[in-house]
């Protein structure tokens, strides 16, 4: 039996409609997904930034940045939270260098643009964090953000061992720098 031309009309309609919701459900999840990511990831990042050396509100700028850069290519990002981590300091070292000194401490008392509360340990830490050599800092801030050693190799393009000595030795002097009155051992 053949269609009517009425009846092919309503049938290409009916499969045009269908992939039009298919495309509106796909673009839901995508948003879905973004916006969870956005909600799991974006204290965290600040953090990250921070221990890092960044001012908190250069930490917030960058990683603002970084969540705009991943809702352009979201669908390209395999992984995420290190995605945004490696998006976020690119962004961080290309933003103009401060004329102001950095302070060993910042006050988080007014933590509004980041959303950070911070314990005094947390920014003893952070403090320490700063005294440390670049290299040295990164790879704390990377590790102190619940990656292992061959991750944080692959997202610097760093063997393994050299991440691993970094570690070590930022370890060391963490606890130096953390510990003086027991000569760095906790």
């Amino acid at each position: 039996m053949e269609k009517t031309k009425k009846e092919q009309a309503a049938t290409t309609t009916t499969i045009r409609d269908a992939r039009d919701d298919f495309a509106a459900i796909q673009e839901s999840m995508t948003n879905n997904e973004y916006a969870a990511c956005y909600e799991q990831e974006r204290v965290p990042l600040v953090k990250f930034l921070v221990y890092q050396g960044a001012s908190p509100q250069d930490a917030f700028d960058a990683a603002h940045q970084a969540f705009v850069e991943a809702w352009r290519r979201w669908e390209q990002i395999q992984n995420p939270k290190a995605w945004l981590r490696i998006v976020a300091v690119r962004a961080l070292k290309s933003a103009a260098q401060p004329t102001v000194p950095m302070p060993d401490r910042y006050d988080f008392a007014d933590s509004a643009p980041t959303g950070m509360q911070l314990s005094e340990e947390t920014m003893d830490l952070m403090t320490a964090l700063r005294r440390l050599p670049p290299l040295q800092r990164e790879i704390m801030a990377w590790t102190v953000d619940g990656f292992g050693p061959s991750e944080i190799a692959k997202q610097l393009g760093m063997s393994g061992e050299a991440v691993r000595q970094a570690l070590h030795r930022a370890r060391q002097n963490l606890k130096r720098l953390l510990f003086p009155e027991e000569g760095g051992r906790a």
